[in-house]
């Protein structure tokens, strides 16, 4: 499975992106707010920084189970799709994605 594809597949899945994307932001704007004031994002800049974020969250989740999920020529989204599966991929993806601490 590429890159997008599970981004797609994962997107269609879960329930808490929103939740992640609102904490997310709420985060930039703090960060946002300790900027001298000449120096502060205008809101389509913290957007980006957001949906950078999640870019950065779905690549390391992709990059880690791309080591893990078993290889096959046949049907490799298969394999992919079995893995989800039988790890609950996706709760525990949902579940992380409200619980994790931004820095």
């Amino acid at each position: 499975m590429h890159y997008q594809e599970f981004v797609d597949y994962l997107e269609d899945h879960i329930h808490n992106k929103d939740a992640f994307y609102d904490r997310a932001l709420d985060y930039q704007n703090d960060k946002n707010k300790a900027r001298q004031k000449s120096k502060r994002w205008d809101q389509i800049k913290l957007d980006r920084e957001v949906d950078r974020m999640w870019k950065d969250v779905t690549q390391n989740l992709y990059n880690t189970l791309q080591a893990q999920v078993p290889k096959n020529r046949m049907d490799p989204r298969q394999e992919w799709l079995t893995f989800f599966d039988k790890n609950d991929l996706f709760e525990s993806v949902d579940e992380s994605l409200i619980s994790i601490e931004f820095e």
